[in-house]
């Protein structure tokens, strides 16, 4: 992968958008995540780490930029027909972010992922289905089948 060397006024533009994007809305949270994930693409070595922390134009831990891009990557997070029934927090919807995308879809079909989720159900719920997709792993590989790759 090729990375450019942005100037200075093209990171600023990056920065002034990615603030305009602070938490309005779901699609606001996923616009944020899509553009630091451009952003972290077209810098080059010794660009992106200072843009965070507490000095940094950005104010956010580089670690909030990284779970900020995975919600963006995430198919059904990122899907603007899902943006009503997704919680507006982007610390859920990071969690939720560990779901795998048909199961994450099923549950907001039946209810369980709703705009008014909070942090500890949503910790509940994605340690439930992480343990539910062990089960299953655990299930086939007892069977003398290989698990899913």
């Amino acid at each position: 992968m090729i990375t450019q060397i942005l100037s200075s006024e093209q990171i600023e533009e990056y920065v002034a958008k990615i603030l305009a994007s602070r938490q309005r809305s779901v699609a606001d949270i996923v616009e944020q995540g899509r553009l630091l994930g451009e952003l972290r693409k077209a810098t080059s070595h010794g660009q992106w780490n200072p843009l965070f922390g507490r000095d940094g134009p950005l104010r956010m831990s580089v670690q909030m930029a990284y779970d900020l891009i995975k919600i963006a990557r995430h198919e059904i997070l990122s899907n603007p027909e899902h943006a009503l029934d997704l919680p507006m927090s982007w610390f859920v919807l990071f969690q939720l972010s560990h779901i795998p995308a048909a199961r994450l879809e099923k549950l907001i079909a039946d209810g369980s992922v709703h705009c008014g989720l909070q942090r500890k159900a949503a910790d509940i719920l994605v340690q439930r289905e992480i343990g539910r997709g062990r089960e299953t792993l655990r299930g086939l590989t007892k069977k003398g089948t290989s698990p899913p790759r």
